[in-house]
Formats: C-alpha cells, structure tokens, sequence
C-alpha cells in the first residue's frame, strides 16, 4: 500500500479536486490521507482519510500522516495545490527500484535554493527537490523518520532532505511525471505567512549553525 499524504488548510475545493484525480488514474493499491490543519470538514469528499489536525502548519500535519501511514511502505507528500493528468505512483516505484535497497529521495522537481541568502554556505549541495511533491521511501523513513517541527511551514522540506544528504541519501528529482504545481494557492491566503517564513527561515539557520 502506497500512502498519499495531502496536507491542508483551507482551499478545500483543491483538495477535492486533487482525490478525485489520483482516484481516475491510480488503483485503489493507493491510501490517501487528507490531514485538515483547519479543523472544518465541510464540502471534503469521503473518498480519502480525513484526519482533524490539532497542530500548527504544515510539518505537523505532514508528520501526522506519516505516523498513520505503515511504517513498510513508502510516502508521497502531495500539496493540494496540484493537478494530476495520469498515473504517477509506478513511475516513483520503478525509478526507487534503481537504487539499492530503495535508498534514495524523490520528487518532481530540482531548484536551486536561493531564500537563504548569505547563509547559502549552510547548504551542503546547490540543488534541492522543491517540497510540493516528496516521495519517502521506507529505507529512507527508517533513517529520517520525521520532520522538524521546529519549522511549522516553511523550510521544513529543505531540513529533511539537508538531513538526508548527511546520511549519503541521494536526492532526485524525476522528470515527465503527469504533475503540475499551481503554487502557493493555499499559502499566500494565510495571516502572518510572512512573519512565519522569517521565523522558520531564522529556525533551519540556528539548527544547521549549530550542527
């Protein structure tokens, strides 16, 4: 079983949109888990697990669908601001397969990391996989199991995968994946996303100081 976790706050129309999508294009081999930062069910679909989350952002609501997901299989982290145009999962599957024991972290995108200014020398490679799509597989859960929740929102996705580097986990970004990421379309609608940003930007930079 493959364990999709859909975090969310808000935009729930997005999200409805997203579970109908991977429910045209993959079996039922997959579990989707919507975990709702918002605490208002209303107008979701029961087409997934709908979890109410009582904690704060984005890194707790990823980790609490981590913890409900089996600890065997792998996860995807998909934001709900995605659009899906055709099977996705077996591409992850094969490619994971590459690797030796399935050692390796994936997702749809590279970029080079630029919002951390002078303290860019804090980053162990240039390139890292945008957070928006992360697949997780079991080998890399059992050395990585969780995020930092000291980052509630932002720069969370950048810590794990900088935790990732550390252990000699290759990142990957694989191309021609049937999806697309709209972007920021929960985030830019969030009070204090700004003042949020800073404080989690000013969390990952005293936590890789220090390391």
């Amino acid at each position: 079983m493959i364990t999709i976790v859909i975090p969310q706050k808000g935009q729930r129309h997005l999200t409805n949109r997203l579970v109908s999508q991977i429910r045209q294009h993959e079996s039922n081999y997959v579990r989707i888990i919507v975990v709702d930062d918002d605490r208002d069910s209303r107008a979701m679909q029961t087409r997934c697990d709908l979890i109410l989350n009582e904690g704060d952002g984005w890194t707790d609501a990823v980790n609490t669908g981590i913890a409900l997901s089996d600890a065997s299989e792998p996860v995807l982290l998909l934001n709900n601001d995605v659009e899906v145009s055709g099977p996705f999962t077996r591409l992850f599957v094969d490619f994971e397969r590459g690797y030796q024991g399935g050692l390796v972290m994936l997702g749809a995108k590279l970029r080079n990391e630029t919002a951390l200014g002078a303290h860019s020398k804090l980053l162990s490679r240039p390139q890292w996989l945008e957070g928006w799509c992360l697949w997780i597989p079991q080998a890399v859960r059992n050395v990585v199991p969780f995020f930092d929740r000291r980052m509630k929102m932002y720069f969370s996705d950048l810590d794990y995968q900088m935790c990732c580097d550390r252990e000699n986990i290759p990142i990957v970004g694989v191309s021609g994946l049937p999806l697309k990421h709209i972007g920021r379309q929960t985030t830019q609608h969030e009070k204090g996303a700004k003042d949020r940003w800073e404080a989690d930007k000013h969390a990952f930079i005293r936590k890789w100081n220090d390391a």
